[in-house]
């Protein structure tokens, strides 16, 4: 089976057997994409897992495994249920709450709060080891050993890895959307553990990035905006929060004598997108490391500035004000962004009750900062700014592609209680069954 056919699970499962690993710890971000497959099919393989952030909106992966679980999370965000008492209800489950941390997609956890994870993690590490000792004393199975692969770089099955250290395996899964993921915990764990950080375009946020811009819906929104700058032969083109580059590669290809640049501050996603428009052949476009809120470019650099779902998670005003900023005179300012105050709609058969939790507007997609925009605001906003023959775009974005709602159906679920989630479940698989 080629790469490009496999599912995640697959590569994953590929990666392991290719590092000869038959048990590991394993820590990833709470979002199931990287870990659910280990969990729901090879269990076996598992020696604990460590979730960072929170629960999943759907736990039945994690309710049916036997393994231990320690999960670290703040205390408030968009996600602002406390998961405390469903942890304490589960056998072998632990957890630390950082009092006073946020619990964002994009919060640097473990470098903002290395002294109380660091001390809290090891020590559960500690414990998972030593109830594989026991057990391997008692049934003669499952034991701990020392992984065999060698510390440097590889790929295999599409997947990047690093290893560092010596003894029992410790897997490390991208840590959601922060910046500096697992390295200021790495040098520390690899005093212990053979540590495997593995990243690539199909895990984490990345995987999601790339994924929504494959996605026809995403891509009509998107175009729209496109289609409204009117980009022009020669021009210079800005992405603010390129991610991953995949909307700025997209426009390179279709717009070959523009020249682009994509500037983000998240280095880890940086390094994708420098990678993945290597690997297409995108040589027109430049990406630099600068926060939205000052971008690292005098004024008047480029003739359109554009961005796209990343207003929401910063100071919207001050990264307005920097992309007008970083435009010449009669340059144009594009920006896409998420609806807090629009209804979903929702096409699975469900009665009206359960359908007026689903199709309330989507406060639940989370990922919106304090002083950011995902709201009919930004035509206000624009204004102020200073902006010129403003127009508003409202569009809906509908998902049909199976990635992208798998993706979605357990946080519908999450709104629901009990009763009515076994309602939407057996909606969606009838749906799914009828095409």
């Amino acid at each position: 089976m080629a790469n490009q056919d496999l599912d995640l699970y697959e590569r994953v499962y590929e990666l392991f057997h290719h590092l000869g690993l038959t048990k590991a710890h394993v820590a990833a971000h709470q979002w199931p994409g990287d870990w659910q497959g280990l969990a729901g099919e090879r269990p076996e393989l598992l020696s604990s897992l460590t979730l960072a952030g929170g629960l999943p909106p759907d736990t039945s992966a994690l309710e049916e495994m036997s393994v231990p679980l320690f999960v670290f999370y703040g205390e408030g965000g968009s996600a602002d249920r406390d998961i405390g008492p469903t942890l304490d209800s589960w056998t072998n489950a632990s957890s630390l709450k950082l009092s006073g941390y946020s619990r964002e997609l994009w919060d640097d956890i473990v470098a903002d709060r290395l002294e109380e994870i660091a001390p809290a993690w090891e020590e559960f590490l500690g414990n998972a080891d030593a109830a594989v000792a026991i057990h391997e004393a008692t049934c003669k199975e499952g034991a701990i050993h020392d992984a065999a692969c060698k510390e440097g770089r590889g790929e295999h099955a599409g997947l990047r890895y690093e290893v560092r250290g010596s003894g029992p395996a410790l897997v490390l899964f991208p840590l959601g959307l922060a910046k500096s993921q697992w390295e200021p915990l790495v040098e520390r764990l690899a005093e212990r553990y053979c540590t495997i950080t593995v990243r690539g375009p199909h895990l984490g946020p990345a995987a999601v990035l790339e994924g929504r811009a494959r996605s026809s819906g995403y891509l009509d929104v998107v175009g729209r905006v496109v289609d409204v700058a009117r980009l022009q032969p020669g021009e210079r083109v800005l992405e603010v929060g390129c991610g991953t580059g995949a909307i700025v590669r997209r426009l390179a290809a279709h717009n070959p004598e523009c020249s682009f640049t994509g500037v983000d501050m998240n280095t880890y996603l940086l390094e994708e997108a420098r990678s993945l428009a290597e690997a297409n052949a995108a040589v027109a476009i430049k990406f630099e490391e600068g926060n939205a809120e000052r971008l690292p470019f005098p004024d008047g650099s480029f003739d359109a500035a554009l961005s796209f779902t990343v207003l929401e998670e910063l100071d919207v005003d001050k990264a307005l004000a920097e992309m007008v900023r970083a435009v010449k005179p009669g340059g144009r300012v594009g920006v896409l962004v998420r609806s807090v105050d629009t209804y979903v709609v929702v096409n699975v058969p469900v009665g009206a009750e359960v359908r007026q939790k689903l199709e309330a507007p989507p406060r639940w997609w989370g990922g919106v900062g304090q002083k950011g925009c995902a709201d009919r605001s930004l035509y206000r906003r624009f204004i102020d700014a200073g902006l010129k023959d403003v127009q508003m775009l409202p569009q809906l974005a509908t998902y049909t592609d199976r990635e992208r709602l798998e993706g979605v159906y357990p946080q519908f679920a999450a709104l629901l209680d009990s009763k009515e989630r076994d309602e939407w479940w057996t909606a969606v698989q009838a749906a799914t069954a009828e095409g």
